[in-house]
């Protein structure tokens, strides 16, 4: 990846990840999404998808042969352990496929891309960036997010979050740190900034 300056964007549920990936994308970054990524591998016929029946039962997988994902989720979210196997089966097929889409951006042009990615450091995806940003907020600014965005009861919320590492977590590995603790004005300025810092560092990389 040496000719494509690659950066990795994560941080737990309802710190607003996608809403920095969404104003990089306004600042002309290419955006690569590690969630779609996880639609694209587990598509009908997939063998994550197979592997995934295989884990968490047969009728996650609808009549029509595509994966119910609301099913799937309130299995895996279920305990630290069944989501520790959903990482673990579906993983590698996620990076396989974000390396692909890097290689495609570095093929055709580009000079940056990010990876928009919640478990960026869980999957070692990390391994492949040259810089790393984390979205971070405070729990309970958070918690409102998600019941708001997810049409969530406050437990389920919670139980959400409460299979997610913390925002220590994030902020021992990442080398930027954005707090989203205020407005969508404050952080898009943090958002430009940020951008703008990560082109200077692709320009000197590439000198």
């Amino acid at each position: 990846m040496s000719n494509i300056y690659v950066v990795g964007l994560t941080g737990p549920t309802g710190a607003g990840k996608s809403t920095v990936a969404e104003l990089f994308a306004g600042r002309g970054l290419k955006i690569i999404d590690a969630d779609k990524a996880a639609r694209d591998i587990t598509a009908p016929g997939c063998y994550a998808l197979a592997e995934l029946s295989m884990a968490f039962g047969g009728d996650i997988i609808k009549a029509d042969g595509t994966l119910d994902r609301k099913l799937l989720a309130s299995r895996a979210f279920s305990d630290e352990k069944k989501h520790k196997l959903l990482n673990d089966i579906t993983h590698p097929f996620i990076t396989m496929s974000i390396r692909r889409a890097v290689k495609a951006l570095s093929d055709a042009g580009e000079k940056i891309a990010v990876i928009d990615a919640p478990l960026l450091f869980e999957s070692g995806i990390d391994i492949i960036c040259d810089k790393t940003v984390a979205v971070v907020a405070e729990k309970d600014i958070r918690l409102g997010r998600i019941i708001i965005r997810d049409d969530l009861e406050s437990d389920a919320a919670m139980q959400r979050m409460s299979v997610q590492n913390s925002a220590d977590y994030y902020k021992s590995l990442a080398d930027i740190i954005i707090e989203n603790n205020g407005s969508l004005s404050e952080l898009e300025e943090l958002a430009n900034q940020v951008a703008d810092e990560i082109r200077r560092a692709a320009d000197e990389a590439c000198r």
